[in-house]
């Protein structure tokens, strides 16, 4: 849309240069009775970021008003600063380095507005101001274009995966180096880059948010690995006209497809009227067999009674490094975020909150609906207390008042082989004097009958809630932590709704829920 400076002036705005333009959208420096502004006009329609949150590094508009043609008039102070877009039109590519130091301001800009709740989609270099130190991002109505450079998924919707974010990251970080949006130079560029930075850009840039890294903070690590690792200086070359973006290069990386199911036994789950979630301390992963259910007498204090409902049989699997005990929660726990409040979006909500910082979280939609929060936190030894490891620490400060906290040392996925009320009696006994407590939270996946009467995660939990076992000479009591149905299938998770196979998740450090086995 070409800017009107008859338009402006009927305003009383004095068009003084163009800044950027595309399709509906154009920036333009103006002049308000020797004022200098930035003047955006934009559609009335559209996909846009509303009600911007009040967070650090955004540029408010200091005036609003609507145009005729169904546009809009935004009008910015920006004070002695220059946009991106101008930066590279004038001085061309950045090298890596310097992209790297831009993109990291940007993702500290973008960070404070996902925990303000709002995710971006896309981020262009019309969108930020720089000056000698900082960036800061225009809270204006760019919104989402129908471009190459917005994650695929939020075309024509606003975005809700804060891994939206990681994608516009990518593609700017990208363009910052490529110095043009021209495809024929692009491809040009992209060629010339270290294989690092490649493998980089692709990775945040997947079309799938299951193939990107879990979180800004991740991001961030990555670009500091690419100046630590050293990259070569690129030339200085003069920006071209907007066309598209390049095709990332192929690696040996696995699709998610082939990954192996073990990632996901962790350490933390959150169940809630909002969420639940399993986070993973630094220790070794869980293990992870097919075994039957044990079983014995009495009732269970554990959560809600599991609803039959259908399932879907189908499995995707996903693959994850092993975890170095230095390294820190944040970094190396598994989170997996469960929406059991019947709203949609509030595991958004919540994944861009309160656990913002953490590198693996993993979202989901319940099948159970909790009418409060609960966080099971998977301990990895049983003699050591929740509240006196790192996990416990963690968990607490993730949790607020209305959050139930529980330990979980073994959770069993009841599968469809179960098809028989029978138990194995010889294991299971009236506890004595027991040395402490195993705690187990029992998930059915996909029975569809009842046993006694009871939905089957129900009839499995009164068996074995309060009974004792014996484990290397020493007694110890059963306690069933929660009862619920499995979560909706998510390929990124990999554990399908319908299991034909009961599994034991455990981590491999806990010799004593190992041992529930039998």
């Amino acid at each position: 849309m070409p800017v009107d400076s008859d338009l402006l002036g009927s305003v009383g705005l004095r068009l003084e240069s163009v800044i950027f333009s595309d399709g509906d959208y154009t920036l333009s420096r103006v002049d308000y009775r020797g004022r200098k502004l930035i003047a955006e006009i934009s559609s009335a329609s559209g996909t846009y970021q509303h009600r911007w949150p009040v967070a650090e590094g955004l540029i408010l508009p200091v005036s609003a008003r609507d145009l005729p043609e169904q546009r809009k008039l935004l009008l910015f102070d920006t004070g002695d600063t220059v946009f991106l877009c101008e930066t590279i039109q004038e001085f061309g590519r950045m090298s890596v380095p310097q992209a790297v130091e831009i993109t990291k301001m940007v993702i500290g800009v973008v960070s404070n507005l996902q925990a303000a709740g709002m995710i971006c989609g896309y981020l262009g270099p019309e969108m930020f101001v720089s000056s000698a130190s900082s960036v800061t991002m225009l809270a204006g109505r760019r919104g989402i274009p129908d471009s190459h450079f917005t994650a695929p998924e939020v075309h024509s919707s606003r975005p809700s995966d804060p891994r939206s974010d990681v994608a516009a990251v990518g593609t700017f970080f990208f363009r910052l180096i490529a110095g043009t949006d021209n495809r024929e130079r692009q491809l040009h560029v992209w060629q010339e880059l270290d294989p690092s930075v490649r493998i980089a850009i692709q990775d945040m840039s997947a079309p799938s948010p299951v193939n990107r890294p879990s979180s800004l903070k991740a991001v961030r690590s990555i670009l500091d690995g690419l100046v630590s690792e050293g990259t070569v200086e690129t030339k200085v070359e003069p920006a071209g006209e907007q066309t598209g973006f390049v095709k990332p290069v192929k690696t040996d990386k696995p699709s998610s497809d082939h990954r192996k199911l073990w990632w996901i036994i962790g350490s933390v789950a959150v169940i809630a009227l909002a969420v639940a979630a399993f986070l993973s301390s630094g220790l070794p992963p869980d293990t992870i067999t097919d075994n039957e259910p044990v079983a014995g007498e009495e009732e269970t204090d554990g959560g809600q009674e599991e609803t039959v409902s259908p399932w879907v049989d189908s499995v995707a699997t996903e693959e994850t490094a092993e975890s170095d005990t230095e390294i820190p929660i944040v970094d190396s726990a598994r989170m997996w975020i469960s929406n059991c409040s019947g709203t949609p979006g509030v595991e958004t909500e919540f994944r861009a909150g309160a656990v913002r910082d953490y590198s693996w979280v993993y979202l989901l939609t319940g099948t159970t609906l909790r009418d409060s929060s609960l966080i099971l936190a998977r301990r990895s030894d049983p003699c050591i207390p929740l509240a006196d490891c790192p996990l416990g620490q963690a968990v607490y400060q993730i949790a607020d008042t209305s959050f139930a906290v529980k330990p979980v040392d073994l959770t069993i996925l009841l599968g469809t082989d179960l098809n028989y009320a029978g138990i194995n009696g010889g294991f299971l006994h009236e506890p004595t004097a027991p040395a402490g407590t195993l705690f187990v939270d029992v998930v059915n996946h996909g029975i569809q009958f009842s046993l006694e009467g009871m939905g089957a995660a129900t009839w499995t939990a009164s068996k074995i809630d309060g009974k004792a076992c014996n484990i290397q000479n020493t007694e110890w009591l059963i306690k069933v932590s929660d009862i619920r149905d499995a979560d909706r299938f998510s390929e990124e998770i990999g554990i399908p709704e319908l299991l034909e196979e009961t599994l034991f998740l455990f981590r491999a450090a806990n010799v004593q829920a190992g041992s529930l086995e039998v």
